[in-house]
Parts: structure tokens; sequence; C-alpha cells
């Protein structure tokens, strides 16, 4: 399986999906403040990964997998990635 990664604009345009904002920099610094997520320009993450943060915070998972596959247009089944995550 080929591993899917996200660039800077997805990661923020899916965390203004999940806060429901259109300020991307108000958006990163609350995930920031609140779950210590960070955001950074130039540099990418693997999907599985930042959804699994993701879902540590206080948002469903339905939330987070709806404003995925807005974004990047991957679906993501957050409740597999924690069953498999043994592998």
């Amino acid at each position: 399986m080929k591993t899917e990664y996200l660039n800077y604009d997805e990661q923020r345009l899916i965390v203004e999906d999940l806060y429901n904002i259109d300020d991307s920099i108000e958006a990163c610094r609350r995930l920031e403040n609140e779950s210590g997520i960070q955001i950074r320009e130039g540099r990418l993450v693997k999907l599985n990964d930042f959804a699994k943060a993701l879902k540590k915070t206080k948002f469903h998972s339905w939330e987070i997998e709806k404003a995925i596959l807005k974004q990047t247009g991957h679906k993501v089944d957050l409740e597999k990635l924690d069953s498999n995550s043994w592998f």
C-alpha cells in the first residue's frame, strides 16, 4: 500500500474545516494550544499519522474523516487505523 503524505496547505485546510473557521492561522494556533499538534510550513506528514494524532483531540472521528476526505480526496477509517496499529 502506498503511503500518502499531506502538505502544509492540506493540513491547515483540514484544521480549518475542523474548527469551522476561515482563518487557518487561528485554526492552527488553536490546535497547537489545545493538543500540541504543530502545523509547520514546508513539512510533509503521513496521512495516517496526522489522522491518528487528530483522533486524540476533541474532534469526533467522523468530523476528522469528513475533513480529510473533503481536502484530500482520501478516505480514512480511523477505527480501522486503530485496530491495525500493531502491524
